[in-house]
This record gives structure tokens, sequence and C-alpha cells, in this order.
């Protein structure tokens, strides 16, 4: 999408401002052709600016998920390995004279 096009920078505020935004810093450029080539016909042919605003609000969350999965991008929270720290069982002195027969 040309930066000089009157929708570039309204459909770019409103993904910056997307809650799951943070992390796709990287691709916004895609994110934005994404949305503009899915919200084209509506923006040619509506004229009430909440309904657009609605629209591309809509289409970024969509977009938002399905560029990075096209795209095998993943942001660090995504690829981020989460290990979770555990207690060491303590068993009672009284076990350890405890014998199995096998």
């Amino acid at each position: 999408m040309d930066r000089d096009n009157k929708y570039y920078s309204i459909i770019e505020d409103l993904v910056k401002h997307h809650k799951k935004y943070p992390g796709h810093e990287a691709i916004i450029d895609d994110i934005i052709d994404d949305v503009y080539a899915h919200s084209k016909v509506i923006l040619d042919s509506v004229d009430n600016e909440n309904v657009i605003e609605a629209y591309l609000e809509k289409v970024i969350s969509t977009s938002i998920i399905t560029v990075p999965k096209k795209m095998g991008f993943s942001t660090p929270r995504q690829s981020e390995t989460v290990v979770l720290q555990t207690d060491p069982i303590v068993t009672p002195a009284s076990y350890d004279n405890i014998k199995v027969n096998t």
C-alpha cells in the first residue's frame, strides 16, 4: 500500500493500537497491505467513517493473526520457552527403611 494513500495512516494507527500488535513491529507493512487488500471495496464505497473504522478494526484483528502465520513469523513472546520451577519432593526418613521385594 502506498504511504500517500489517505487510508494508510488510519490503518497504521489502528494496527499500532491493537492489543496484539506488540511483537509484530517488523511486519507492520505486510499487515497494513493485507488489511487494505481486504478492505479496499468497503473503503471505496462507504462514506461513514464510523462504519469504516469498525470494519477496519475487525479486519486488523484477523490480519494480525493470519499474516504472521502465512509468513512463518513468530514473535519473541510466542517462541519463548517457559520452564516451571517445582519444589523437590521430600520423603519422610521412615520411608528410607522400607524394603521392596522384587
